[in-house]
């Protein structure tokens, strides 16, 4: 709790920009993805339906030779972006499927087993026992008992279907929608990359559902040696939050201009848990990098977690690089995922990898770390490899700040 950066020059809750920096009452970060009415997006687009907006009209119902050679690298990013919708809304589809499966069998389970438990003690014990004595007499009873128990063993209260099924049709609303625009409420002038005073001072808003933020903070800085949770990599670390992702894939604006803050307010190292397969405005990115290049300070990102060369599909980004060619600056980590086995299980079985794109590896396989509200869970990720790497070099940079 008291890890987090502090903006001396801005008098907190004035509504004044005191420090002119642009952003009016940024006393610990900024929040890109809200408005200065306090609204908040929660489900943003994926980057594939950002492209198709961009291109759908141009593009549309032509084939290749009907496009002027200077645009066929956008016709061929508007096509892959378009399989990869397709693709990715088949899935959702499935997951709503199962959702209502789910929301509808619970409470029917519930009816049809209350005549036989009118107390409601569920357990597993009891519920295999009803499915062997009902399975061959009652066929559908035995399947409500064997549903309710596979509920409870795998923690799938009523309370977690409503709420997976709501999260699934929001997504299919928004998310996976090619009418939506989450940009709508929140920047004026999303195609320009030189107007960056947009968002509000709430970086911690909606953490009940974006709790990503706290892991990789707590991995980063919390406080050692106090005997409670984790101890962070360095006492000697400040956080600077800067608020960018939803449910949804993040927007190159936001990164790029989030960048820019973070190296305009001081910060040395950047955090970048986050990565998606596709850029619709990549060279933002690399303006960007090549300015926080300039005002030496490190860009930490992590590599993903889809299990891919990188040799072989150079798609992901954020990445310093196009099709594996010459890197556009010096100052960007890209970290996969390694386990505590010292065996050919080293490599995490979900991290990306490849020799030309990622540079390092760290733990990022069943780490302990803070939740919000004061708890705390193990979990996995390149995300978690991301936070270890920065937290060292801030530790480094403590020690040799120049």
């Amino acid at each position: 709790v008291d890890k987090f950066w502090i903006n001396k020059n801005e008098i907190p809750n004035n509504k004044i920009d005191d420090d002119k920096n642009g952003y009016i009452d940024d006393v610990n970060g900024w929040n890109f993805i809200g408005n200065q009415d306090g609204y908040n997006i929660i489900y943003s687009n994926l980057e594939s339906i950002r492209i198709i907006q961009e291109f759908k009209n141009i593009f549309q119902d032509q084939q290749i030779n009907e496009v002027s050679v200077e645009k066929r690298n956008d016709f061929r990013l508007y096509l892959k972006a378009t399989k990869d919708y397709k693709e990715k809304l088949k899935m959702i589809l499935a997951d709503k499927k199962y959702a209502d499966f789910l929301y509808k069998g619970y409470p029917a389970a519930i009816r049809a087993l209350k005549l036989i438990l009118p107390e409601e003690q569920f357990n597993i014990k009891k519920l295999d026992s009803i499915y062997d004595k009902y399975k061959i007499k009652d066929d559908k009873l035995a399947k409500h008992a064997y549903f309710l128990s596979d509920c409870i063993k795998y923690n799938l209260s009523k309370k977690w279907i409503k709420d997976y099924r709501v999260d699934i049709n929001n997504k299919i609303n928004k998310t996976y929608n090619q009418s939506y625009f989450e940009k709508d409420k929140i920047d004026s002038h999303p195609k320009d990359i030189n107007f960056d005073n947009y968002g509000n001072k709430f970086i911690n808003k909606n953490i009940d559902k974006f709790y990503h933020g706290t892991l990789i903070a707590g991995v980063i800085a919390a406080k050692r040696n106090n005997n409670i949770g984790i101890d962070g990599v360095s006492d000697n670390i400040k956080i600077m939050p800067i608020s960018i992702s939803s449910n949804g894939e993040e927007n190159d604006k936001d990164i790029a201009v989030a960048i820019k803050y973070a190296v305009n307010n001081g910060a040395k190292v950047i955090n970048m848990s986050f990565g998606k397969n596709f850029s619709l405005n990549k060279e933002w990115l690399f303006d960007a990098l090549k300015y926080a290049e300039q005002k030496d300070v490190l860009i930490v990102s992590s590599a993903g977690n889809s299990k891919y060369n990188l040799n072989e599909f150079n798609n992901y980004y954020p990445n310093d690089n196009l099709n594996n060619e010459e890197e556009i600056s010096d100052n960007f980590l890209l970290v996969g995922s390694i386990s505590s086995n010292l065996n050919n299980k080293l490599l995490s079985f979900y991290s990306n990898h490849g020799n030309l794109d990622v540079d390092v590896f760290a733990p990022g396989q069943d780490i302990y770390t803070t939740l919000p509200n004061n708890k705390y869970k193990f979990d996995s990720g390149t995300s978690l490899s991301a936070a270890i790497t920065s937290g060292v070099a801030g530790l480094l940079f403590s020690y040799y700040p120049n």
